[in-house]
């Protein structure tokens, strides 16, 4: 399922937060442990914690298209990231999903926990996220 952050919606209608020109956004491995949480509103407490995995990765390429088709929709893409030499974890940990944040003011945009490849068990090589190539992308509005 993927969860969009009510302070990123938030942002979104107030035109504080534009996901291809007002910041860097980046996307970080969460492993076990890691859950959704809608009243969440700043990501600082969770970077280099214990529940992200390897280093996060600036989105490339962002862009905001309408899907067309029989009905429109505002649709969200980036480039697929690809995290370099990504540990292998212990305990029975697994990458369950990544999160989305908008980099300058740690505002989380979305957190994505199903899709092709989850969870993923890492072994020390590249990861690389495919995004969906359907019409919903990343997200859709």
């Amino acid at each position: 399922m993927s969860n969009i952050y009510p302070i990123a919606k938030r942002k979104l209608m107030e035109g504080t937060l534009n996901l291809t020109t007002t910041s860097a956004l980046k996307i970080a491995l969460c492993k076990t442990g890691f859950t959704y949480d809608g009243t969440l509103t700043d990501v600082t407490a969770f970077l280099g914690g214990a529940l992200l995995v390897g280093t996060p990765v600036t989105l490339t390429t962002p862009t905001v298209s309408n899907t067309g088709g029989g009905t429109p929709n505002a649709v969200f893409d980036a480039d697929d990231p690809t995290f370099t030499a990504v540990a292998a974890l212990g305990g029975g940990d697994v990458i369950v999903g990544a999160l989305i944040y908008q980099d300058a003011n740690k505002w989380p945009v979305i957190f994505i926990d199903t899709g092709t490849g989850l969870p993923i068990t890492p072994n020390g090589g590249n990861i690389t996220l495919n995004f969906s190539a359907t019409s919903s992308r990343i997200f859709a509005l």
